[in-house]
């Protein structure tokens, strides 16, 4: 059951006394979901944060390399690392447990969760998308020097950054933003 078939259930058979005693099965159908988003979310910071570790790891070691480009390069890579861990930790700083929460109450710290996840996303050129292209196009150019093959990978690098920037944006648009919108017609329908 989505949650406006829910809501739609609760308003036809709301008592005339203003009782909702379906609310508890509103209450519990919100938590689920909430509970499958911070699963998904929680799965996608993991892989995003593994990936940060190993990529650390490798350019740490190419930080070594006698090229000053190729340094360059490297650290921006790290800080990229640096700052997908910081970004990620903030949106979901952000987000509040809903445990035990009334059910409009709930609603809201899910809108807060879904708002942090669309800033988050919205912003991924500068804090992901640049760093893991710029940097790697400044080690390959570091090391195979400024020609074909480095133009053939600049395109390539920028061509996987456009994609990971839409596919993002895709995500913003068909799964959070109607979610978000979703909340916001459950939380005008219970608030008095």
């Amino acid at each position: 059951m989505k949650l406006e078939d829910a809501m739609q259930h609760l308003r036809m058979h709301e008592e005339p006394s203003g009782d909702r005693g379906s609310e508890a099965e509103i209450l519990a159908l919100v938590k689920a979901r909430a509970e499958e988003f911070d699963r998904s979310i929680r799965r996608r910071d993991k892989r995003e944060l593994i990936a940060a570790v190993f990529v650390f790891v490798v350019f740490s070691v190419v930080l070594v390399s006698a090229s000053w480009l190729t340094r360059v390069g490297a650290i921006i890579v790290l800080g990229g690392c640096i700052l997908t861990y910081l970004m990620l930790r903030r949106a979901n700083g952000q987000a509040q447990t809903t445990a035990g929460l009334p059910l409009a109450e709930m609603l809201r710290a899910e809108r807060a969760k879904v708002d942090a996840q669309i800033r988050l996303l919205r912003r991924v050129l500068w804090w992901y998308v640049a760093p893991f292209a710029v940097g790697p196009i400044l080690v390959f150019a570091g090391i195979a020097g400024f020609g074909m093959m480095s133009a053939v990978y600049t395109v390539f690098a920028v061509a996987l950054g456009a994609a990971i920037y839409h596919m993002n944006q895709q995500a913003v648009r068909n799964n959070l933003v109607p979610r978000r919108g979703e909340l916001d017609r459950l939380l005008r329908q219970v608030e008095p």
